[in-house]
């Protein structure tokens, strides 16, 4: 590992429980959030995948979870601030 280390100690249980709360509080019965295996993203951890639109974010943190669900789960518009680099 390149010191940088993992989702999981980086917050990314968190990110998970906290977009499961989203969406459960949101009443989105057409939203599924599953976790991930390892996306090799060390670098911009936790990472986060929406589909089906193939958009990655990194460094989520748990407050990040609200914006992405209002404005791009249910508003169809990616948070830029949260993209992935290429």
């Amino acid at each position: 590992m390149d010191g940088v280390g993992r989702c999981g100690r980086k917050g990314g249980k968190e990110v998970l429980a906290r977009f499961r709360l989203e969406v459960e509080r949101r009443g989105l019965s057409n939203v599924m959030v599953t976790p991930n295996g390892c996306t090799d993203r060390h670098d911009h951890g936790p990472a986060v995948l929406v589909d089906p639109d193939g958009t990655w974010y990194c460094g989520v943190k748990p407050d990040d979870v609200p914006s992405v669900i209002e404005e791009h789960v249910c508003g169809g518009r990616p948070v830029k601030r949260l993209a992935c680099p290429d």
